[in-house]
């Protein structure tokens, strides 16, 4: 052993390399936590986003059974429980047998989910006189605008490749920002 420390005493380069090494734990041990505390950064509030009106439009013509409009209910009911109603609005438009409002822009999610749970499938598939219907719905804020389409997508790229909005107040509100967003 004392063989050792005489050898280190005349290897002064590695000498210097472990008194440098021992230096920079005690330092890390000592300094390290409360250096690494001073780096955090504070937790960065909420980001608030924009208050929205969301139409949820979905598709309750006759190609929606075997179960592909209880699957939209759900998804639809579960999008409505993960909203922020103290700041979104929210409205439920149908088509199928017949295009209708089951619920108007609300924040109201027990009125929401009890209009989706209405629903049941029937008839053809007018979407373009849905959109139309969802748009209308939104005529009456000034949030952003949003239309959630739920649908199989039986028909849905000749529909939305040709819509032509078929009422003149409907021509000026499609002028507006819109987004329009389908799910499959």
């Amino acid at each position: 052993m004392q063989n050792i420390f005489r050898n280190l005493r005349q290897n002064k380069p590695l000498l210097f390399g472990l008194y440098g090494a021992i230096g920079c734990l005690i330092a890390a041990i000592l300094l390290g936590e409360p250096l690494l505390a001073l780096t955090k950064l504070p937790p960065s509030p909420p980001t608030q986003k924009a208050p929205q009106a969301i139409v949820l439009l979905i598709d309750t013509s006759g190609s929606m059974s075997d179960g592909k409009l209880t699957e939209v209910k759900l998804a639809a009911t579960n999008f409505v429980k993960r909203r922020n109603l103290n700041q979104d609005q929210l409205a439920v438009v149908n088509f199928g047998l017949e295009v209708k409002t089951v619920s108007p822009l609300t924040r109201d999610a027990n009125t929401l989910t009890n209009a989706i749970a209405s629903l049941s499938e029937n008839g053809g598939t007018p979407m373009a006189e849905g959109i139309d219907k969802a748009v209308g719905e939104l005529q009456s804020t000034n949030l952003r605008r949003n239309i959630l389409l739920f649908t199989d997508g039986d028909q849905i790229l000749p529909v939305l490749l040709s819509y032509q909005p078929t009422l003149p107040e409907i021509k000026e509100l499609t002028s507006l920002p819109l987004l329009l967003m389908v799910l499959m």
